[in-house]
């Protein structure tokens, strides 16, 4: 085990340790200088590798680590809520802009590294409802303006752009 993990346990073993002895020891004028010393010990225990650290140069060689393992599903829990935030933005863009109910979802095949990379679009338009200040009036015409927005704000391809009508 190293330094670190042995560090840990042997506090975690002194609070057992007292926790076990005030539920065995009564109430009393004893009891009170028991918890005294047991504390003092967990005191010592905790401050007892202080020297140490302040001794060495560099304190990186504590938490020295020989692998790093990469959280796949962490770095997925993330680029999946940044792609639902991007596609709840994207939706409140569309509404100021005068369409409602557009369902956006965008898509990426790297969803386990950090670096991910938007490469598609699913645009739901089966119930769009075109407002008063919609610079378009017609789906072809949304269309075009979406796609145009999808290549240059997000570069995604064209191909990659797929509409639900």
């Amino acid at each position: 085990m190293s330094g670190f993990s042995n560090y840990i346990l042997s506090i975690a073993g002194i609070i057992l340790i007292s926790i076990v002895v005030e539920l065995v020891i009564s109430e009393g004028a004893l009891s009170k200088h028991i918890k005294s010393i047991f504390s003092f010990f967990t005191l010592a225990v905790i401050i007892a590798p202080l020297p140490t650290l302040l001794a060495k140069d560099n304190l990186s060689s504590v938490f020295e680590f020989s692998e790093y393992e990469l959280q796949e599903g962490y770095i997925y829990t993330l680029n999946n809520s940044r792609l639902e935030t991007m596609a709840k933005e994207e939706e409140l863009f569309l509404q100021g802009e005068g369409y409602n109910n557009v369902k956006i979802l965008f898509t990426s095949s790297n969803m386990t590294e950090a670096d991910m990379v938007i490469d598609g679009v699913k645009v739901n338009i089966t119930e769009i409802e075109f407002l008063e200040n919609a610079k378009y009036k017609d789906i072809d015409g949304l269309v075009l303006f979406m796609n145009d927005r999808y290549v240059k704000e997000f570069d995604i391809k064209g191909e990659k752009i797929v509409y639900e009508r």
